[in-house]
C-alpha cells in the first residue's frame, strides 16, 4: 500500500511537471510565431517568474521586457466566473509580483483545448484576504497577436484600462471637438449581427469625418461607451429608416468634462511648468539680525554658553 501511495504521488508530480513544461512550450510558441517577440525562459532562481518576453517592432528588439508566470493544467480553468476564470494564489507571490521591476503577467494554459489566457497582475484588481488572494482572468484575454498592445504597455484589460486606452488612442481626434457640438450619424443595419456601422461626424465648419467600421451591437449607448467614451450625446432628430434595412441615428455630441480635463492635462505635460513664480516680498531692513542668522552667521551662538542658549 505504501508503495502504491508513493507511486501515486510520484505520478502526480510527473503529471504536474509535464503540464508545466507543455504550458511553457505553448506560451513560447505564441510569443515567437504570433507576436514575433523574443522569449527567454528563466530556469535559474525561479521565484514566481518563469520567463521574460521582449517586445519587438518590425523584427527589431526594443529592450522593453515583461515578466511571465506560466501555469498549465485544466485545474486553472475549473473555477469559473461570469467574466472568466478565478485564479487563487499565495500572498508571498503577490507581494513579489507587486514589487517586481517589470510588469508581471499571469498566463494559464489548458492542455486539453490549447486555450491560453493572460492577466496583468496588479493589486488593485485582486481580492486580498489574510489567507491569500484571487484575480479574475477574463475569457477575452486570449494570448495572441491581438493582445500585443496591452502586453507591451503593461496594461490590465479591465474597464479602467480600456477607458485610459481610449483616451490615449483618440487624444488627437478629441482636440477637434473642443468648444463645439458636432453632429454624428450611426447606421444601424437592422438584420445584421454587426449592427452599428460607419459612424460619421459633421463638424460645424463643414468638415466631415467618416469611419468605415462596425460594432457588434444595436445598442447606441453600448457602442458609444466602448468606442467613444470621451463623448456625451443626445438625440438630435427622429430615427429614420431606409428600405427596411438601415436605421439612421442622428446625435449631437460633445466632449465630456473628463475629456476636457484630460486634454488640459496633456497640454500641461507637453508644455511643462509655466514660469508663474510670484514676486518675493521686500526685505524688512529692521530684521537684519535675523537675516544674517538665517543665512549662516552663527557667531553669536558660538560665543554663548550652552546653558544660556535657550534664551536665543
Amino acid at each position: 500500500m505504501r508503495k502504491l501511495k508513493r507511486r501515486s504521488r510520484e505520478h502526480s508530480r510527473i503529471e504536474t511537471e509535464l503540464s508545466s513544461r507543455e504550458a511553457v512550450n505553448a506560451v513560447e510558441r505564441i510569443f515567437i510565431t504570433e507576436l514575433k517577440w523574443l522569449f527567454r525562459e528563466q530556469t535559474v532562481s525561479d521565484f514566481g517568474i518563469d520567463a521574460q518576453a521582449e517586445v519587438s517592432i518590425d523584427g527589431e528588439p526594443t529592450g522593453q521586457l515583461i515578466a511571465l508566470q506560466i501555469k498549465g493544467g485544466t485545474s486553472f480553468f475549473s473555477r469559473k466566473h461570469k467574466d472568466g476564470f478565478i485564479y487563487r494564489g499565495e500572498l508571498r507571490h503577490l507581494e513579489y509580483w507587486d514589487r517586481h521591476s517589470l510588469p508581471v503577467f499571469l498566463v494559464i494554459h489548458n492542455p486539453d483545448d490549447g486555450n491560453t489566457l493572460w492577466q496583468r497582475i496588479e493589486r488593485r484588481i485582486c481580492r486580498v484576504t489574510d489567507k491569500g488572494w484571487s484575480v479574475i482572468i477574463p475569457t477575452e484575454n486570449v494570448l495572441n497577436s491581438h493582445s500585443a498592445y496591452h502586453l507591451a504597455n503593461g496594461l490590465v484589460n479591465d474597464e479602467e484600462a480600456r477607458l485610459r486606452f481610449a483616451f490615449i488612442l483618440d487624444a488627437q481626434f478629441m482636440t477637434k471637438f473642443k468648444g463645439q457640438t458636432v453632429r454624428m450619424i450611426w447606421e444601424d443595419w437592422i438584420n445584421k449581427g454587426l449592427g452599428l456601422r460607419n459612424p460619421t461626424f459633421k463638424f460645424p465648419g463643414g468638415e466631415t469625418v467618416r469611419f468605415e467600421n462596425w460594432y457588434p451591437t444595436h445598442d447606441i449607448f453600448k457602442a458609444m461607451s466602448r468606442i467613444y467614451p470621451w463623448l456625451q450625446y443626445v438625440y438630435a432628430a427622429e430615427i429614420t429608416e431606409e428600405a427596411g434595412e438601415v436605421e439612421f441615428h442622428t446625435l449631437d455630441v460633445k466632449l465630456r468634462p473628463a475629456a476636457l480635463a484630460y486634454l488640459k492635462s496633456e497640454d500641461f505635460f507637453r508644455d511643462g511648468i509655466p514660469d508663474d513664480r510670484p514676486e518675493p516680498p521686500e526685505r524688512d531692513s529692521d530684521n537684519d539680525d535675523y537675516e544674517s542668522w538665517a543665512q549662516g552667521d552663527y557667531s553669536e551662538l558660538q560665543e554663548t554658553p550652552w546653558n544660556d542658549r535657550d534664551e536665543i
